[in-house]
């Protein structure tokens, strides 16, 4: 009796962990004044090396949000929603 409630238990934690849904935000800024010293980091160019990452971790693409220079910035913070 122990091992069938045992195997019960792990079927629905299982279950559980599988009805997980993955989302991602990537945030990529490259647009830096020279002045800054900043001006040499392009990390806009990372952001789609790490979807296609995220996709081949078993993301779907439509989970990824993505905020890129002038959308990286407080104005667009209201813009993602995760739920």
């Amino acid at each position: 009796m122990k091992c069938f409630v045992l195997f019960l238990f792990l079927m629905f934690v299982s279950h559980a962990i599988d009805a997980q849904i993955k989302m991602a935000l990537i945030v990529g800024t490259g647009a830096y004044p020279f002045e800054s010293g900043w001006s040499t980091i392009h990390g806009d160019n990372d952001v789609p090396l790490n979807s296609d990452t995220l996709i081949s971790m078993v993301f779907d693409q439509d989970k990824i949000f993505k905020l890129v220079n002038d959308q990286a910035n407080k104005k667009y913070k209201s813009c993602i929603h995760f739920r």
